[in-house]
């Protein structure tokens, strides 16, 4: 590959021995010591320097952020499957529809996203479509998504174990634990979101781009000790979510959770 970049630029006129600085995506055939992309372009110029690419970087680190804990990759894992669920039969994403474009002024987020493996964005619009932005809930399609989940559940023209999966869905939205990990990655991704699009741009102000960096990383760290504004923000929109609830003309009473469950500990025998 090395080569092939060398004949590249010899054939438009460019010295490669003048060059002082490479960027790649830090996979191993990149940067490997002895047979990487990199070593072999160092013997062509060899004050050259080989520096990250900081959005691969961040695509790395924001996707193992997001699936390393077990209840931060159940509640990914669950809005996917919200998704997955309506979008895999007519049935169920005619609901969808019907209840979204009657309670939603926003067309832009009428629909619902899946998740993909390895671009951590896809994650941050599939929170930002059901959940909205962080302390915004106007564009939240969260009680639509709580009524199309209800209207499955109570629909007699779906089978049995598709209501099941329906109800098991719509009982773990409810949580409060699911409101409060939303909360906190809305609060991330309004971080690292700005900042991954700016690093893809083409033209970037490198001296822009390492200010945004070091910007990002004091506020996440400032982030980590301001639990209190995202549990006030989580509660305000449970409170919110209730009262749109209680305007619902639904069969059958639902709120949403406003504290953890209180689980019981299990007193060992002696």
């Amino acid at each position: 590959m090395a080569e092939l970049l060398k004949e590249e630029l010899i054939s438009v006129g460019l010295d490669l021995t003048k060059c002082i600085e490479n960027s790649t995506d830090g996979a191993s055939n990149m940067r490997g010591v002895y047979n990487g992309f990199t070593s072999h372009l160092s013997k062509l110029s060899l004050e050259q320097v080989h520096v990250l690419c900081h959005s691969h970087v961040l695509n790395l680190v924001i996707c193992d952020a997001t699936k390393n804990l077990v209840q931060v990759a159940s509640f990914f894992t669950l809005l996917n499957s919200c998704a997955v669920f309506f979008k895999e039969s007519y049935l169920r994403i005619d609901i969808w529809n019907e209840v979204s474009k009657t309670n939603s002024d926003n067309s832009r987020n009428k629909r619902l996203r899946t998740i993909g493996e390895t671009r951590w964005s896809s994650k941050q619009t599939a929170v930002e479509r059901i959940f909205g932005t962080f302390g915004d809930t106007k564009s939240s399609m969260y009680v639509d998504l709580i009524i199309a989940f209800t209207k499955v559940v109570q629909g007699e023209k779906f089978k049995p174990d598709i209501r099941a999966k329906a109800n098991n869905y719509l009982d773990l939205l409810l949580k409060y634990e699911t409101i409060l990990t939303a909360h906190i990655f809305m609060n991330v991704f309004s971080i690292t979101g700005p900042l991954s699009r700016y690093l893809q741009i083409s033209g970037l102000d490198l001296l822009k781009c390492q200010q945004m960096v070091k910007s990002a990383l004091s506020q996440i760290v400032k982030y980590q000790k301001d639990m209190e504004n995202i549990i006030a923000k989580s509660d305000s929109f449970v409170e919110w979510v209730n009262n749109q609830l209680e305007l619902q003309d639904l069969d059958n009473e639902i709120y949403l959770q406003e504290q953890f469950e209180i689980k019981r500990l299990r007193k060992k025998n002696e």
